[in-house]
């Protein structure tokens, strides 16, 4: 019996000392898928089309450099107000070619609105001190709504209060190059000043 009962304390003390490693490795285990999880980009940054109840979105379109430096190349810019095809307006903001003004309400930005637009709602635009300090700056400007009407409407204010090169690319509803609900962090001027007058 003494021969059994010291192997049974050995074999004891053996499945106790695994569980202790086990249990370190599942903690250490643990410890790296959180904080992998923690470093992960956020869910709300993944792009997504706009979408209204009862229809399905566009499904997501995506453009190469290639592609975008040869369209952007080729356009020519307007002192007259232009409405300019989206795919353009795309190829534009990949080169920093305008500044991208979504002129819905604030909760409508909120829900989805174009990578790196600024958000001035329709009816304060021409009140919008940075958007009065590129009037004379030839910076060209982009705006966009929900489906093209209040963007059009800027668009005609815009150009009969003295501003040059406006563009309006439609709205969120026809385009097929993604949506996110993250804020723009770059300061509007600081966009502004990267973007080159046009000639």
């Amino acid at each position: 019996m003494k021969p059994r009962t010291l192997l049974g304390s050995t074999l004891s003390a053996l499945a106790l000392s695994l569980m202790a490693l086990s249990t370190t490795a599942y903690s250490a285990d643990t410890a790296t898928a959180a904080k992998a999880a923690n470093s992960a980009p956020a869910a709300s940054s993944a792009l997504f089309n706009y979408v209204e109840e009862g229809h399905e979105a566009l499904p997501l379109t995506t453009m190469d450099a290639a592609t975008a430096q040869q369209l952007a190349a080729s356009f020519k810019y307007s002192q007259e107000p232009e409405v300019v095809a989206q795919d353009v307006a795309y190829a534009l903001m990949q080169q920093k070619g305008a500044v991208v003004v979504d002129v819905r309400e604030p909760h409508e930005y909120a829900a989805g609105h174009i990578p790196g637009a600024y958000n001035i709602p329709k009816d304060t635009v021409l009140s919008n001190a940075d958007l009065a300090a590129l009037k004379d700056k030839h910076i060209p400007i982009m705006v966009y709504c929900r489906s093209g009407g209040r963007a059009g409407d800027v668009l005609d204010a815009l150009a009969e209060d003295g501003f040059s090169y406006v563009m309006s690319i439609g709205g969120v509803l026809t385009w097929p190059y993604g949506l996110t609900t993250e804020p723009t962090a770059k300061p509007f001027a600081e966009a502004a000043a990267e973007v080159k007058a046009a000639k």
